[in-house]
């Protein structure tokens, strides 16, 4: 008897239909957690799903970041004793802040007024012989925040950041020097896109802090990435010979109507056979027919 073979359930296709609905379903999750971290304040009880929809947000980042829907890419680090110590130091008081304003239920807080009513927590980060030399960093990182999604911590780091040939980080700023790459795939990978893409990033990256970990936020001129990669090659190629095609077949034309009539000899000295000799050769194309 024969034997009947076990179906095989292979995956469909994705359709373009199924993309769209998917990436609006993620659309909407990123939007419930997003309202759900700015919309009200936090307290030990809700201090677990408020990490849950930060990591499920930031998640959804890095997606859209893969896919190439952001003008930018990170690259996690991997510092040095004396690099992770410059990096908890200056993330300590924006850590603080995120903490002082996630307890908040109005987040859109007055920066100096929101320094000065938690001017202790500072002093204690900070010490109170620092607190007018570190007063305006402290505002201008209030400010940056507010208007961020809450998601993450950055920090802006000075020109002169770069990627380096050994596939480091070089972050010019602090004293900083070359971070090593938890993955130098990715170093590699971003170096590339110079070279096969013409994509050039920013000299300017910034530092970003999740859950404990430190990443490189190199970040593209977004007029110039979403140019380059909404760009669908495959009708830039075709437009591109369907212009060549017409240029050839127009100069076919024009060159078979040069020749279409033809200038015959009136003159006896051309004469074979007693037959007029077609000069069509001899012809100048800019001379009009009559």
């Amino acid at each position: 008897m024969r034997e009947k073979k076990a179906t095989v359930n292979l995956p469909l296709p994705l359709s373009d239909k199924k993309v769209k609905k998917e990436a609006k379903k993620e659309k909407q999750t990123l939007n419930h957690c997003l309202s759900f971290i700015k919309s009200c304040g936090h307290s030990t009880k809700t201090e677990k799903l408020l990490l849950e929809c930060r990591k499920k947000a930031f998640s959804i980042y890095l997606e859209m970041m893969k896919n190439r829907l952001l003008p930018y890419y990170l690259i996690e680090l991997s510092p040095s004793v004396r690099q992770l110590k410059i990096f908890d130091e200056i993330f300590a008081a924006p850590s603080s802040i995120q903490e002082l304003i996630d307890s908040l239920e109005e987040k859109e807080v007055e920066s100096k007024n929101f320094l000065l009513e938690h001017k202790s927590v500072f002093y204690g980060l900070i010490g109170k012989e620092n607190w007018n030399r570190f007063y305006t960093f402290l505002k201008m990182f209030v400010d940056l925040y507010k208007l961020s999604d809450m998601v993450d911590l950055e920090l802006p780091m000075a020109d002169g950041c770069s990627l380096s040939a050994s596939n480091k980080v070089y972050i010019s700023s602090l004293s900083i020097g070359l971070v090593n790459a938890y993955d130098e795939k990715k170093v590699m990978m971003v170096r590339g896109w110079r070279e096969t893409q013409g994509i050039r990033y920013l000299t300017s990256f910034s530092l970003v802090k999740f859950n404990g970990k430190y990443f490189a936020k190199v970040k593209y001129q977004e007029s110039d990435y979403y140019l380059r990669m909404n760009k669908d090659l495959t009708k830039e190629i075709q437009g591109t010979m369907e212009v060549l095609a017409q240029q050839w077949h127009d100069n076919d034309i024009r060159e078979s109507r040069s020749f279409s009539r033809v200038e015959i000899s009136e003159s006896t000295d051309f004469l074979f056979n007693d037959k007029a000799v077609n000069h069509a050769h001899r012809r100048d194309p800019r001379k009009k027919w009559s």
